[in-house]
């Protein structure tokens, strides 16, 4: 095992936290953001908070969405699409 700095540790013990990742593939995402440009670690931090801050759960089908109601459940003819494609399931 490699002698890392505290902070790196720190960064790998919370990638490790993601489903699918283990350590070996935390460390190579700790070695992608060292060689990074600063604007790079920027914009991939600014796009992980914005996620977490706007993106939650359609009120209705709890697909992903930024709004109250996602994409599909805002179209007026999407239930109507649904409903003939269950009925013609059923047929």
């Amino acid at each position: 095992m490699a002698n890392y700095t505290e902070s790196i540790e720190k960064l790998i013990e919370r990638l490790i936290k993601f489903p699918g990742i283990g350590r070996r593939s935390a460390e190579r995402m700790v070695s992608y953001v060292l060689s990074s440009s600063q604007e790079e670690v920027r914009l991939l931090t600014e796009a992980l908070t914005k996620v977490k801050e706007n993106v939650k759960l359609c009120r209705i089908c709890h697909n992903l969405s930024e709004q109250e109601l996602c994409s599909i459940c805002r179209d007026p003819g999407a239930g109507r699409i649904l409903f003939a494609l269950l009925r013609s399931r059923r047929m």
